[in-house]
């Protein structure tokens, strides 16, 4: 008997209507071996969609085991042309050409291919006819989003494809009157509570089973359970009025979860950086709808609320849409957090970007790379992240695009830390071999001893500013009559808002002048050492030079 591997695959692990797709290619494939006199020694199968073989997983194993010799077969035993990938002529002939410079032919069984000449001109047709069939689905979706969206706009009510919804938010049915009579809960361990509108729970869904909704039905969101809720509003109180930052509130937020007072985050697991972020900038909490963010479709992709078809050649499979193109429909559902908290937030997320304290380590971090390096393919930084076992653990870095949100996004890329950093520390030494540190603190120090007259002109600004504010005050007070009160008096109140800003500003410059002071005698220090920098580098332990960057 001649040895071969079969492959079965289907697109999704949610599809109902490919429940037994399966085990329906396995019956085929097995009954074609046995007339064939074929012995199957190995059987690959994956739930994923055919047009990107990058992400499937069983596929590259496949093609490894033939290309490294893993397993001595001959043939791969497929279902039809379109399990083996919905791609085009020339990428399937790619793949196809190095099955066969290993000595093995790709079987398709169902096709009835003849085994002659003509075999080349239907195995491209009928590739084509695949390729064609997913073309025509995503032009057919990407369409529909586009038609949806409008609707969505009009009515103001939620628009989604199939997302789950937000933490803190469970999905709501509607039927096409717009009357809600469902709602869906997802829980951590990836089943579904389904409620009818008085919260009697209905019945529980198994992970990996869709709810079945009428195809007239609309959908929407609507709060989750208080602790759910209470946790969002909680995240954005400790960032904006006790000024916690993202490593703080993971902390928090995951000693109640072991405590049993807090919930995890959406999928189940512990709090990260990433869950918290993603939270403090997602517009749902304020009843905001968005979508588009994102494009990941191979073949179309909303511009300007229109369809346009992609370019064949696509560098990411995950791209970052402008955010004109982005679909915004405000008031659709009821808000979690209030407007003005979340523009807080926005504010104070973008300030301490500008200044440094985000993306940058913090000296208590173990993970040196964590916002440093990005994923070629989905453009996501990598994060920290330590694996362990009963007596093993590694550490190193893992696409954040995984890491938030799944093999939907990116594979699961890691870089291990003891392979990343020996050569960048050397790397760094050959550069520091060349760099002159005194001059560079000595101009350091300078750029600080001029800070206190920069720091001068700028209280100058400011205290005019608070005196402009005031006079204008003073003003409104002498316009006041009871035809204008009312509207006199909200301009006051923007206007003392402004000038205790102002005020709490000037107020801050007090600190800022003693971290000057600081910092120049931080600098002389370092103007004492940077003689010796190099000596001390050379003698450093790894660990040490770890610590320093």
């Amino acid at each position: 008997m001649e040895p071969a591997v079969a492959y079965i695959r289907k697109s999704s692990q949610e599809n109902n209507r490919q429940v037994e797709s399966f085990e329906g290619q396995r019956r085929v494939i097995k009954r074609y071996a046995e007339e064939q006199d074929i012995e199957i020694i190995h059987w690959y199968v994956e739930a994923f969609t055919g047009t990107e073989v990058g992400k499937r997983k069983e596929f590259l194993a496949m093609l490894e085991a033939a290309e490294n010799k893993t397993l001595n077969f001959k043939y791969v035993l497929c279902y039809d042309i379109s399990r083996f990938g919905r791609l085009d002529n020339d990428e399937a002939g790619y793949y196809r050409h190095r099955f066969r410079q290993c000595g093995v032919e790709v079987v398709y069984i169902q096709e009835n291919l003849q085994g002659d000449d003509t075999d080349d001109l239907i195995v491209s047709t009928k590739q084509w006819l695949a390729r064609e069939y997913s073309r025509k689905i995503g032009d057919y979706v990407t369409r529909s989003i586009v038609t949806r969206s409008q609707e969505a706009k009009a009515a103001k009510r939620a628009f989604s494809i199939g997302r789950r919804a937000p933490f803190g938010y469970d999905t709501v049915y509607l039927d096409e009157e717009g009357n809600p009579h469902t709602v869906v809960r997802q829980m951590p361990d990836g089943s579904k509570q389904v409620y009818d509108m008085d919260g009697k729970l209905l019945r529980t869904l198994a992970n990996g089973v869709q709810f079945q909704k009428a195809s007239t039905d609309l959908n929407g969101l609507i709060p989750s359970d208080e602790q759910r809720v209470e946790t969002v509003r909680k995240i954005f109180h400790l960032y904006i009025h006790e000024n916690k930052g993202q490593n703080a509130i993971v902390g928090i937020l995951n000693r109640d979860m072991q405590n049993g007072v807090g919930p995890p985050s959406a999928k189940g697991k512990p709090w990260t950086v990433g869950t918290v972020s993603a939270i403090l900038t997602n517009e749902h909490y304020i009843g905001t709808t968005v979508f588009n963010k994102r494009s990941m479709g191979k073949f179309f992709k909303v511009r300007n609320d229109e369809v346009e078809k992609l370019p064949k050649f696509l560098r990411k499979a995950v791209r970052a849409n402008d955010r004109k193109d982005w679909i915004v429909i405000p008031d659709t559902h009821e808000p979690l957090i209030d407007k003005d908290t979340f523009r807080r937030a926005q504010l104070k997320r973008k300030a301490r970007r500008k200044d440094g304290t985000v993306n940058h380590r913090r000296s208590s971090s173990p993970y040196l790379f964590s916002g440093k390096l990005r994923c070629a393919n989905c453009g996501y930084h990598f994060q920290g992240k330590v694996y362990r076992k009963k007596n093993w653990s590694r550490t190193g870095y893992i696409c954040g695009g995984y890491k938030l949100h799944g093999a939907a996004v990116c594979g699961q890329h890691f870089l291990p830390e003891d392979v990343l950093l020996p050569p960048v520390l050397e790397a760094l030494q050959k550069e520091l071999e060349f760099f002159d540190w005194h001059d560079t603190v000595a101009t350091a120090k300078d750029r600080l001893e001029s800070t206190p007259e920069v720091e001068a002109m700028r209280r100058e600004k400011i205290e005019t500013q608070i005196q402009q504010v005031q006079a204008k005050m003073d003003n409104l007070f002498n316009c006041i009559t009871p035809a204008t009160k009312d509207m006199i008096s909200e301009k006051l109140v923007q206007l003392d808002e402004h000038k205790k800003a102002l005020e709490a500003e000037l107020n801050g410059m007090d600190g800022a002048s003693e971290e000057v002071k600081a910092s120049s005698g931080l600098v002389q220090r370092l103007l004492e050492i940077a003689k010796e920098f190099n000596t001390l580098w050379a003698q450093a332990t790894l660990e040490e030079r770890r610590e320093f960057l």
